[in-house]
C-alpha cells in the first residue's frame, strides 16, 4: 500500500467522521427544538389557564353584586307598572347593570358547565365548579323575571360564588 492509498483512505474516513458528526449535530437540534416546542407550549397553555381562572373570578365578582339589584328589578317593574322597554329608556344604568349581569351570568354559565374545558386546569376540581353550575341552573336564562322569582334563593346563591371565589383564590395561590 503507498502513501497515496493511505491518504485516499485516511480522507475517506475523514469525510465519513464529518458526516457522521454533522448528522449527530443535527439530530440533537432537531430533538431540542421538538422539545423546546413542547416546553413552550405548555407554558403558553399553563399561562392561558392562569388568566382563564382570573376571568372566571372576575366574573364571579361581578355577578355577586350585579344579581343582588337585579333581584329587586322584577318588583320595582310590578310597583311602577312600568315594562322593560320603559326601564331600559327611564333608567338606562340599572338596564345596563341588568345586561352585564345576563352577559356575565351566560359567559360564567358556558365555561362551568364545560369543566372539561383545555382552559381548566387540572388543580381545579370538576366537582367545584359543576356545583356552582347548578346552583346557577336556577337563575337561568338569566332575565329579570327569572332572577326576580328566586329572591329567596340569592343569598345562598351569593355564599355559592364566595365559596367558590375562595377556592380558586386559594388554587391560584397554591399553584402559582
Amino acid at each position: 500500500m503507498c502513501i497515496d492509498e493511505i491518504l485516499k483512505i485516511a480522507d475517506i474516513l475523514g469525510k465519513i467522521g464529518q458526516f457522521l458528526f454533522g448528522l449527530f449535530a443535527l439530530f440533537i437540534s432537531v430533538y431540542a427544538l421538538i422539545s423546546k416546542r413542547k416546553d413552550v407550549f405548555k407554558s403558553e397553555l399553563s399561562k392561558a389557564q392562569f388568566q382563564e381562572m382570573g376571568r372566571i373570578r372576575n366574573l364571579l365578582n361581578q355577578i355577586f353584586y350585579d344579581v343582588f339589584y337585579v333581584k329587586d328589578f322584577k318588583s320595582y317593574l310590578e310597583t311602577s307598572e312600568c315594562s322593560l322597554a320603559e326601564m331600559k329608556q327611564e333608567m338606562p344604568e340599572q338596564w345596563e347593570q341588568f345586561q352585564n349581569y345576563k352577559k356575565n351570568s351566560n359567559e360564567l354559565f358556558y365555561k362551568l358547565s364545560l369543566p372539561e374545558n383545555y382552559l381548566i386546569p387540572k388543580w381545579i376540581e370538576p366537582e367545584n365548579l359543576t356545583k356552582h353550575c347548578n346552583q346557577m341552573k336556577q337563575f337561568a336564562p338569566f332575565t329579570v323575571v327569572a332572577t326576580g322569582n328566586k329572591k329567596d334563593l340569592v343569598l345562598d346563591y351569593q355564599n355559592s360564588m364566595l365559596e367558590l371565589i375562595k377556592y380558586i383564590d386559594v388554587q391560584l395561590k397554591k399553584n402559582a
